[in-house]
């Protein structure tokens, strides 16, 4: 049986818990834990289908973990609701989300959660154009990235930092970090991202005036990305910058979607 026969009793019931929890003051320990199990369980089918009801049901994870006082998962869905208006193109409503999970993350001392804001902030600001306050973002997310053993985050906000130093015009230093970024994707096994930072590192050396190199790093991006298994919660999805070059997408704090 596969999800879609179970997709009318997930959207019924959280249509249930959305309206059992509007007046939230109100509402039953027990059924603010069911509410805010319920957005948890399905986070991940709500980030990969464009469901009418994500933003109530990621909204209703917001508020009732606010009214738990339960501010690790407040942050968790203040930065999922910040993925979801960056994704329709609200760039300012999604930065607002991303602004408030952070300190939040900070107080609870959610190393890998603060890194996953960090670089969401750090890609609004990447299409904003504001190159600065990008790369500002992606250094402070770094070393939480290694603090944490987290290689492929590694791996995209190296990859970030080097598309942001190539906007600037500095490509050999973009190229150093695309460098260092490579082998931490092959070493995770992340074939899309590594596709990625090819691409990039082939773009650098084409403006570089290395066409040929270029070129055959640009042809090794392109060749079709096998698929093996589930994809990972914790994927980065590459989004075109003015530059032409890839930027790997920010992560969802543990379950990473952008």
């Amino acid at each position: 049986m596969t999800l879609s026969n179970y997709l009318p009793h997930i959207h019924a019931t959280g249509n249930e818990l959305v309206v059992c929890t509007s007046n939230v003051a109100a509402v039953p320990e027990i059924v603010l834990k069911r509410a805010q199990s319920f957005v948890l369980n399905t986070s991940y089918y709500l980030a990969n289908r464009r469901e009418v009801r994500q933003i109530d049901w990621t909204e209703m994870g917001l508020t009732v973990s606010r009214q738990l006082e339960d501010a690790p998962h407040e942050a968790r869905f203040l930065n999922d609701l910040g993925l979801v208006y960056a994704h329709l193109g609200d760039n300012a409503r999604g930065l607002d989300y991303f602004e408030q999970a952070l300190p939040l993350q900070r107080a609870v001392g959610d190393r890998s959660g603060q890194a996953a804001t960090l670089s969401n902030i750090g890609a609004v600001y990447t299409h904003l154009g504001d190159n600065a306050r990008a790369l500002d973002c992606f250094e402070q997310a770094l070393p939480l990235q290694r603090v944490v053993g987290d290689r492929s985050g590694q791996a995209a906000i190296l990859s970030n930092i080097g598309s942001v130093y190539s906007a600037l015009g500095d490509k050999a230093r973009g190229l150093d970090y695309f460098e260092q970024a490579l082998p931490l994707c092959r070493a995770v096994g992340n074939r899309s991202d590594e596709a990625a930072i090819l691409s990039n590192i082939g773009s650098v050396y084409a403006d570089l005036g290395d066409k040929a190199r270029g070129t055959g790093l640009l042809r090794a991006s392109a060749a079709p990305v096998p698929r093996c298994g589930q994809p990972q919660q914790r994927g980065h999805h590459p989004h075109e910058n003015r530059g032409g070059l890839r930027t790997l997408g920010g992560q969802r704090a543990r379950t990473g979607l952008f």
